[in-house]
């Protein structure tokens, strides 16, 4: 508008005003009337003129969506789910409805796919995420947790076991760490547990602390799960499980993290142990990120739908400290966590 000049803008909107639901506000100045400001009498009834038709292809966008996300059980599909049915969803980007929809069926199935190939399949091109990609990882956090990562369906391990598979076996003691796709995974055929079972740890840095940790007594077999467990990972802790060894699992102190934990619970028929989760943990961390109003609800919203599953304690902890805690800020605790 400033390239118009001021007089061609004041004829520009009083046109637009001649059919748009907007109100031009004039004030006396100089013995004339001057423009002042511009007020918007309906939104959507603009958003309308400025791009017709727009209204009804998001409203049949949510309508699909809702109806794609409608029957999943994965607990981060079920927050997307829960995201796309309130009533604000109604004025969010049909792009951003529709990837929405793609992230919750892509975490529900516990596939990993990269970017690009998530973009040309869910959107139609493969940079046609990259535009909104900021606007859903506020909604929903990193997408790396949801299965959008470039290398693939990975399974990291180090310490201790062997994995029997059809052309061999493969024992990690040897190795610092080794690494599965997730298709090999889910043809192994046993699984050996050492004596102490089996960490889970989320990130990668801290995954990286327990190996050194574990380096010297080769009793424990530590895992990363990058996030919420891919399909290869998930028939490991399950072949644990089977085994009847003891499993624990160690994530982000955030809703996410909590989610997290709670999968592996479930997935383990509730023998995993949450562990460097407790209330007690959050309310004697030192180093803490603040929640943002986002994350506030989110908790907020969970804790009003599952008020006594596993770790609602410690989000409770959270709300009350206004911070969530990254297992960065808990390596010093990394030799009790091995002990106990």
């Amino acid at each position: 508008m400033k390239r118009l000049g001021g007089v061609r803008i004041e004829s520009v909107l009083e046109q637009l005003a001649a059919f748009a639901p907007i109100r031009l506000v004039y004030r006396r100045h100089n013995g004339s009337f001057r423009l002042h400001g511009v007020r918007v009498l309906d939104r959507a009834a603009l958003s309308e003129v400025a791009h017709p038709g727009a209204t009804t292809r998001r409203a049949t966008t949510l309508a699909s969506a809702r109806q794609v996300v409608s029957r999943l059980t994965h607990p981060a599909a079920q927050s997307i789910r829960e995201l796309i049915e309130e009533p604000a969803s109604a004025m969010l980007d049909e792009r951003i409805v529709t990837a929405l929809a793609g992230l919750a069926q892509l975490v529900e199935s516990g596939d990993v796919i990269p970017l690009r190939a998530f973009s040309a399949k869910v959107l139609g091109s493969s940079k046609a995420f990259s535009p909104i990609r900021n606007h859903v990882e506020r909604l929903v956090g990193p997408i790396e947790h949801l299965g959008i990562r470039d290398w693939g369906g990975l399974v990291l391990m180090g310490g201790a076991g062997m994995l029997s598979c059809a052309k061999g076996d493969i024992g990690i003691d040897p190795f610092r760490y080794i690494g599965c796709s997730s298709e090999d995974i889910l043809g192994m055929q046993h699984l050996q547990v050492p004596e102490h079972g089996v960490l889970l740890v989320e990130n990668l840095t801290p995954f990286h602390s327990c190996i050194d940790q574990v380096s010297r007594d080769r009793s424990l077999l530590v895992v990363w799960s990058g996030g919420f467990p891919n399909r290869g990972v998930t028939q490991l802790i399950q072949a644990a499980a089977s085994a009847k060894a003891r499993i624990r699992v160690w994530c982000d102190l955030d809703l996410s993290g909590v989610r997290i934990a709670r999968l592996v619970h479930k997935q383990t028929g509730g023998t995993a142990e949450p562990v460097l989760m407790q209330p007690d943990v959050v309310r004697t961390a030192s180093r803490g990120c603040k929640l943002s109003e986002v994350q506030l609800r989110n908790i907020e919203r969970d804790l009003e739908s599952h008020p006594d599953d596993i770790l609602s304690e410690t989000l409770r902890a959270l709300l009350e400290r206004g911070e969530w805690f990254e297992q960065e800020t808990l390596l010093s605790k990394i030799p009790e966590l091995i002990r106990l």
